[in-house]
């Protein structure tokens, strides 16, 4: 009998790993071979995680290091699901944010997503790949979305309900080059056109919008910043603005 045939009867029997806990870990490793290719079974107080593999060198080494993973991580809280996470981040984190809405509205698109019923121990890197490359959405949105995942992911290792973050190291799509247009003068006037910005018809919402527009070209003061203006805030004096809540939480 060969050294690989010696190894690979090793790893039907029983192992016994000590953790950290100080406690024995019953861990067995199995392989079966499906025609030319070579099934790893690890099994665990429990858990069951399955690979295919070319080769039965590469199943062995997937089944080492997938068992020196479970025998060295704490206790997590299993049977979590994405969605779940998402409900949790949701009710926990998001609640009170400065942009609260907007991000319950990109969790809830997430939560149609493929990836909202899968365990989140079964989601690696490669799912997060394969999900951006799925998307049909401009590179800035699908990296916005990826932040906001990485986010819930990093939580979920705070909950104790997975240990790595599956977005570290998957390849996000390059951000496009900035625009560096400013507005023109036609355009400008266009669109206070459209406002009826210079007809007297009083100050209707589509004039407000019109104001904010030309205090928007002036300041590249944000939608949220100029809504939130106060006559306090305006100092006609020395022509300028304070603004009490910025993006950057910056005075």
């Amino acid at each position: 009998m060969s050294f690989f045939d010696y190894r690979s009867l090793f790893f039907f029997f029983f192992r016994r790993i000590y953790d950290n806990s100080t406690a024995w870990i019953t861990i067995l490793a199995t392989f079966r071979k499906r025609q030319k290719r070579w099934t790893a079974e690890v099994r665990k107080k429990g858990f069951y995680k399955s690979k295919t593999f070319d080769t039965k060198i590469a199943a062995q080494t997937w089944a080492i290091e997938t068992e020196q993973f479970l025998s060295s991580e704490v206790e997590l809280v299993r049977g979590k699901t994405f969605a779940n996470a998402l409900d949790r981040f949701e009710r926990q984190v998001s609640k009170g944010r400065k942009g609260e809405r907007w991000e319950v509205i990109r969790i809830n698109k997430h939560r149609r997503d493929a990836l909202a019923d899968r365990l989140l121990q079964d989601l690696t890197m490669e799912d997060i790949n394969h999900w951006i490359a799925e998307q049909t959405t401009s590179a800035s949105t699908i990296n916005r979305d990826l932040n906001l995942l990485s986010s819930v992911f990093s939580h979920c290792i705070k909950w104790k309900w997975i240990k790595q973050n599956p977005c570290k190291g998957c390849q996000r799509p390059r951000q496009p080059a900035p625009r560096e247009r400013r507005v023109s003068e036609h355009e400008i006037n266009r669109i206070l056109a459209a406002l009826y910005f210079h007809e007297d018809r009083g100050l209707t919402a589509r004039k407000q919008t019109g104001y904010a527009f030309l205090i928007a070209l002036e300041t590249a003061m944000r939608q949220g910043e100029i809504r939130g203006l106060q006559w306090p805030d305006i100092d006609f004096r020395g022509k300028y603005l304070t603004l009490h809540d910025t993006k950057n939480s910056t005075r």
